[in-house]
């Protein structure tokens, strides 16, 4: 069974992604009588496909909130899949100079929203364990996509590039669940399909 959740419609004040060990911030809530969703540990598969880039730059407090959430969101074991803008791509080529430049590699588009374009440290400062004993996730791939793309009516090209990386939550005591299975006679508890997916490297469409 898949649960989707959908949060476009959702007054921000009703969500919340909840604290890493899955309680619940306290918070009034006076602007509404919605409940609140907490989200911690709920997600077997997180997707970010070019969002973080209108987030903001990198290193920047908004960008490393987003980030946060999103690896609190996730389940021990969950997978995070992202693809978002690269360094280079044509189009901050376009960008690039005058006051459409916000920063370093941040751009002002023009339908007005913001674009970074990363680079794979990026990603890696923003999603991986550095040290055994951080609380991020581990890198499973990572990787620049390009493409070059044709028009033959007007025989122009175009040059894009893309960072994709896959990344896993880390088990918690993974050791003593099976251990405890044993004991008990039973087998430890696993979803064949969704361990495969989960295991897949993400397919590099076009």
């Amino acid at each position: 069974t898949a649960h989707v959740y959908d949060l476009s419609s959702m007054h921000p004040s009703t969500i919340f992604i909840g604290n890493s060990d899955g309680t619940m911030q306290q918070k009034q809530h006076e602007s509404t009588n919605q409940t609140p969703r907490v989200l911690a540990n709920s997600a077997d598969v997180a997707i970010l496909l070019f969002c973080l880039s209108a987030v903001g730059p990198h290193p920047s407090p908004s960008l490393d909130r987003a980030a946060r959430h999103v690896i609190d969101m996730l389940k021990p074991g969950g997978t995070l899949v992202v693809r978002d803008y690269g360094r280079l791509d044509e189009a901050q080529m376009k960008l690039g100079g005058g006051d459409k430049e916000l920063g370093h590699n941040f751009y002002r588009k023009g339908d007005g929203t913001g674009c970074y374009y990363f680079e794979l440290d990026d990603l890696k400062d923003l999603f991986g364990n550095k040290h055994a004993h951080d609380d991020k996730l581990e890198l499973l791939e990572l990787d620049y996509i390009q493409r070059v793309y044709r028009n033959r009516g007007d025989e122009t090209t175009r040059r894009r590039v893309w960072v994709q990386g896959r990344f896993r939550k880390p088990r918690k005591n993974t050791g003593h669940d099976k251990c405890a299975a044993v004991s008990s006679g039973l087998d430890a508890p696993t979803d064949t399909t969704l361990e495969q997916f989960l295991g897949t490297v993400v397919e590099r469409w076009d």
